[in-house]
């Protein structure tokens, strides 16, 4: 979905939120009930795959077959030696664009990374496509480094 004034775009669904603060006369950013599905994205998520300063990460095991996705969260260590992995990944503007390939591989992982203030910022692998990863602003192919290391932090199949 697209959030747009008319003038600026967004491909960041704030919908409900707009609503929210409609009715409540405050702003308030509306939060998913499973943190693996947010959409909304950070700020700087145009300039690099994860924006500075994590303090945490969740990471989803993403099963089209089950409702909740799988999760586990990991603290400020973890989120910040991700982020930097996932931002030495050659990218390329573009968004959730996947080619599929035949790898064996279907794994799906979505990474929320949280911070002190504001938004999340998420990332998107999937071990069957090229781009591999985006973030719905950028994207590229997150290779055996980055892919083992999410696999390690993302819970058990």
């Amino acid at each position: 979905m697209t959030t747009t004034d008319g003038t600026a775009a967004s491909r960041s669904y704030v919908g409900r939120s707009i609503t929210g603060a409609y009715r409540a006369g405050v702003w308030r950013l509306e939060q998913p009930n499973d943190p693996c599905q947010t959409s909304v994205g950070r700020r700087g998520q145009d300039e690099q795959m994860v924006p500075d300063g994590p303090i945490k990460v969740v990471a989803c095991r993403v099963d089209r077959n089950e409702r909740l996705p799988a999760r586990v969260e990991h603290g400020r260590e973890q989120a910040r030696d991700l982020a930097e992995k996932l931002n030495a990944v050659n990218t390329e503007p573009g968004g959730n664009t996947c080619h599929e390939i035949d790898t064996g591989d279907r794994s799906r992982f979505r990474l929320i990374f949280s911070y002190e203030d504001g938004p999340p910022a998420w990332v998107q692998i999937m071990s069957n496509c090229r781009p591999s990863m985006s973030n719905g602003l950028l994207q590229g192919d997150a290779g055996d480094v980055v892919r083992n290391r999410v696999v390690r932090l993302a819970p058990t199949p």
